[in-house]
Parts: C-alpha cells; sequence; structure tokens
C-alpha cells in the first residue's frame, strides 16, 4: 500500500517515466533514487526562478520610462505650490481632478481633457490657456475659467512667462526626463489627427487617450496651409500630409515625429493613396484651374514626381486604387462623372484615362456638382466601388467589374469622408449635418454603419460632436475614431479658447464591438480637425 501511494502520487507519476528503474528493484532503492533525482530538480528550478526573477527586476528597471515619482523644476514647483496646490486645490484629493502635486499625476490631466499638459507646444496647453491672462502671450480662457479663480491673485507675467518657457522646453522633470520618451520611440499605439485650422497634428497616446505631441507643419509660416489628408506608410514609419491650402506634400516620421522630407507639388493637394511596397504615392489636385494638374505620381521613397496628369476633373478629391496599384479611380468635386486612370506596370507612368457617369441616364462630362462626389472606397475583394456624393446625400454604390450602378444608399445628410472595416462588413460614413433634435439638440452630424454585403443602413451613430469629417478604424483596439470640426461652437469645447480662428475641435473613440460611443472618451483638440490616421 505504501509502495502503491508513492507509485502513483502525483509527484511519482511525473518522475516514474523519466527513470530507468526496473520494477523488480527494491522498493527502499527506488525511493532513494527518486529523492535524489527530487532535489536536482528542486536545485535547478530554484536557481531558475532566482535567475527569472533577476532578470524580470533588471528589465523593469531598464524600461521604465522616469521614476515612480520625480519633481517639477524648482522654479515651477513654487508657482505650483503656492497658487496650485493649496488650500487643497488640484492636490489629487477629488476624483477626476487635475493633480499638480507631483511631475508624474501632473501629465494624467483631468478626466475629460485630452491633455492639460502637452510637451513642446504651450500654447495648445490647458494648463498654460487657464493661467495665461496676457493676450499677447498666447492663448487663453474666458474670465470665469482663468486660474487661481477669484478671490486669489491672478499669476504674475513672469509666472505665466516661467510656465510657458517650460512646456515649451518639453515641460521636463527637474531631472531633465521626458514623460513620453517610451512611447514617443515606439511607432505603435498612435493616433494621428489632422488640425487643419492650425496647421499642427496632433499625436495621441491611444491606451491613455492624452495628446502626447502637437507637430506643426507646413512651408510658410504667415499662412495657414490647412493640412487636409493624412496617410500613414505601409510600414508604420512615415506618415504623409497634403497641405490643401498649399502646394505641397510633407513626410514625418511616426516615432521622434521628426521632418523627412517635403515636395512641392500644384496646388491644392487632397487625397493620397500608397502602394503596398510605399515607394508609391498618388495625389489629387483640387482646383478648378483647367491647364493644371488634377493626379500626381510620386516616388515616395525619394519624395520626387513621376508624372502629373492635366485632364478634365474639376476639383478632383476622391482616390481609390486597386491593390496592385494600377487602377485608380478619381471622383471630381465639380462634374457628374469619375474617371479611372491606369498605371503601367512599373508604377511610372499613366497609360490610359476614361470616364464614366455617376448616374448612367445622364451625359458626360457636365460641369455640374449635382452630385459633389467626395470620397471614393473600393471594396476590390468583392468588385464593390462606394462613392460619396455630398450634395445628394448618399452613397452610390458600382460594380467595379463593369462599372455599373447597383445600390443608391441614403446617408443622412453631407456624406464625406468614409472608412471600410472588411472584418465586421462596415462602412463608416462620417455626414456633416445629419439632424436629430432628440439624441443631440442643435448639434449637428453622424456616422452612419452600412452593411457592406447587403449595402442596407445598420444604425446611426450621434454624440460624435458637431460636423464630423474624420474616421478611422483601429481594429488592434476595437475602436473607431472619429474628428469634428466643430464650427462655430455649436458642441461647446471643455475649454473653450480665446485668440483662435475656430473653436476647439473634437476626437470621440465608438467601440466597434457595440456601436457605441465609448464613454468619456471625448478630448479637445486644435482647430478645425479633419482627416484620422492610426499606427497599429
Amino acid at each position: 500500500m505504501r509502495y502503491e501511494k508513492w507509485r502513483y502520487g502525483m509527484f511519482y507519476k511525473k518522475l516514474y517515466s523519466d527513470t530507468k528503474i526496473h520494477k523488480k528493484q527494491p522498493y527502499f532503492l527506488q525511493k532513494r533514487y527518486l529523492c535524489r533525482k527530487y532535489l536536482v530538480i528542486m536545485k535547478h528550478n530554484i536557481l531558475f526562478f532566482s535567475l527569472l526573477i533577476s532578470l524580470c527586476f533588471v528589465a523593469c528597471e531598464k524600461t521604465s520610462p522616469v521614476a515612480e515619482t520625480s519633481h517639477f523644476p524648482p522654479a515651477v514647483e513654487k508657482i505650483f505650490r503656492t497658487t496650485c496646490t493649496n488650500s487643497g486645490c488640484h492636490s489629487g484629493q477629488t476624483s477626476g481632478e487635475f493633480d499638480l502635486t507631483n511631475w508624474n499625476t501632473a501629465f494624467l490631466g483631468a478626466k475629460e481633457t485630452g491633455a492639460d499638459i502637452i510637451p513642446y507646444n504651450a500654447n495648445w496647453s490647458h494648463l498654460f490657456q487657464h493661467v495665461n491672462h496676457f493676450e499677447d502671450l498666447g492663448l487663453y480662457m474666458g474670465e470665469e475659467q482663468q486660474m487661481p479663480p477669484l478671490p486669489y491673485n491672478k499669476l504674475s507675467r513672469e509666472d505665466v512667462l516661467t510656465i510657458r518657457q517650460w512646456i515649451t522646453d518639453g515641460a521636463k522633470s527637474d531631472k531633465g526626463e521626458y514623460y513620453w520618451k517610451k512611447q514617443e520611440a515606439s511607432t505603435t499605439n498612435k493616433l494621428f489627427v489632422l488640425c487643419s485650422g492650425s496647421d499642427l497634428i496632433a499625436v495621441i497616446d491611444i491606451p491613455t487617450n492624452k495628446i502626447m505631441r502637437y507637430i506643426p507643419v507646413g512651408v510658410n509660416p504667415n499662412k495657414v496651409e490647412s493640412p487636409h489628408f493624412i496617410k500613414v506608410s505601409p510600414d508604420g514609419l512615415y506618415i504623409y500630409v497634403t497641405l490643401i491650402e498649399g502646394e505641397a506634400i510633407e513626410k514625418y516620421r511616426t516615432d521622434n515625429y521628426a521632418f523627412v522630407s517635403r515636395i512641392q507639388v500644384a496646388g491644392n493637394p487632397s487625397l493620397m493613396e500608397l502602394n503596398a511596397a510605399g515607394n508609391r504615392l498618388l495625389v489629387t489636385h483640387w482646383n478648378n484651374d483647367d491647364q493644371a494638374p488634377r493626379i500626381t505620381l510620386i516616388d515616395a521613397n525619394a519624395m520626387t514626381k513621376l508624372q502629373e496628369v492635366v485632364s478634365e476633373a474639376p476639383l478632383a478629391h476622391g482616390l481609390a486604387v486597386s491593390s496592385d496599384f494600377r487602377t485608380i479611380y478619381v471622383t471630381p468635386n465639380g462634374g457628374n462623372f469619375m474617371v479611372r486612370y491606369t498605371l503601367n506596370a512599373d508604377l511610372t507612368i499613366f497609360e490610359g484615362e476614361d470616364k464614366f457617369p455617376l448616374d448612367p441616364s445622364e451625359p458626360i462630362p457636365s460641369p455640374s456638382n449635382k452630385y459633389y462626389p467626395y470620397q471614393a472606397i473600393w471594396d476590390e475583394e468583392n468588385a464593390k466601388l462606394f462613392v460619396s456624393c455630398k450634395n445628394t446625400h448618399e452613397v452610390r454604390v458600382y460594380n467595379s467589374n463593369t462599372n455599373a450602378l447597383i445600390a443608391r444608399i441614403d446617408a443622412d445628410s453631407v456624406p464625406r469622408l468614409m472608412v471600410l472595416d472588411k472584418e465586421n462588413k462596415h462602412l463608416f460614413v462620417a455626414c456633416a449635418n445629419a439632424k436629430n433634435v432628440a439624441e443631440q439638440g442643435s448639434i449637428r452630424g453622424c456616422v452612419v454603419v452600412i452593411n457592406s454585403d447587403n449595402l442596407t443602413v445598420e444604425k446611426k451613430i450621434y454624440g460624435l460632436g458637431h460636423r464630423p469629417h474624420g474616421v478611422k478604424v483601429d481594429r488592434k483596439n476595437g475602436y473607431l475614431f472619429v474628428s469634428s470640426e466643430n464650427i462655430g461652437g455649436v458642441d461647446t469645447p471643455h475649454h473653450p479658447t480665446q485668440g483662435v480662428s475656430y473653436p476647439s475641435g473634437k476626437l470621440i473613440k465608438v467601440n466597434l464591438a457595440d456601436l457605441n460611443v465609448v464613454r468619456n472618451s471625448n478630448i479637445d483638440v486644435a482647430e478645425f480637425p479633419t482627416s484620422v490616421e492610426v499606427t497599429e
């Protein structure tokens, strides 16, 4: 009985198959052998786990971006201690409060803001906007939102300048630590939002929903050139930006946001597409000059022009390409047709061009902007070409093999940019002027969800801010990101800002699983946000 318990016990069962002990050996020899084997195994396990724990400590020590508790530089620390954290204010005692007791907690910000401190950009940091009350020093809040509140005295000009300079220099700790160092080294989990009214790109850390940086873009610092559309390279290392009020396309890194290069092109560059190899870039030109190019083919690595095409496609804007990058559809906003171009095998020159009508009953071309085709999305696998028609408030669907019109889908009011979620068979359409007083009062806009398989409307998502413009699917994190222009400030920003041409725009998340708006995901971004892009 004693032998059987030992043999069939959990420990013995594991070791028995690994030993060469014959069943006929005396019991005491079997037990002695197994005990010795047990001690050897335990010795090796102890050494292994000791080594593993040591490695974990070393790894944690190396990957920690900042110390557990870091401090502000002395001059900044003094201002916060004497004016911000006294009497229990901004001391972390209230849930969701902006905590200025130490450098680490300050970057967590308040509960529902994109970021109160944005390194290297004091002007759009809510902290600076709150404490600044000098119009010549930059953006500021209205009287009722300025800090410290009455009856406390406002900060001196010297103190405001100290805070502004600290943020402009990177808002670093007293030890020179940069808060977003770890995230900046990565190219993933970042959201890029073009802020067209400010010539800025907001870079948002997706896990924390905080703005980490604003990248200034543009050629002429004295002119707003309106970044309009953004694309991430297939390898995730670069972003390309069109300046629709200028004549350039710019390229930046996605890790440290450094400017890489710029190419001068024809006026009003609009939408773009990159090929799978990342070495070819197509861009449309939203101009009404008969002699100006409508579409340009670019070597994306060298950032040089390969060819420009002047054709009868007024206000060329929307763009869709085949997987091999040889077939191209362009939607001219000022016509009642689409243009199909063909590239040669090595993607260096255009070989062909033809037109087909948006409606088969109408002759082409027509200068009418009856339809105002805004964007095209090509579901090549299912031979479906989707076109958002801004003026007729619909999405038209064509068979890409025959160019035949197969469906007209009501898209509420003013459909513009779209994105296709192939996994869930959802086409998300940003509609700028949709009205639903019961859902959102005077705010206009929604995202229409179309089933790309059966071509029916599944849902209209409201509560996304005033005049949605940009949409982007993030499959990795399970979100749909929506940017809203908020023209006229109809959707009151969390921080109404003085001294800007447009009020703050909005960025909101939608859960792809249930198509509901994610609670408390609403953050303010700089003026007039348009296109949105993600690095997964």
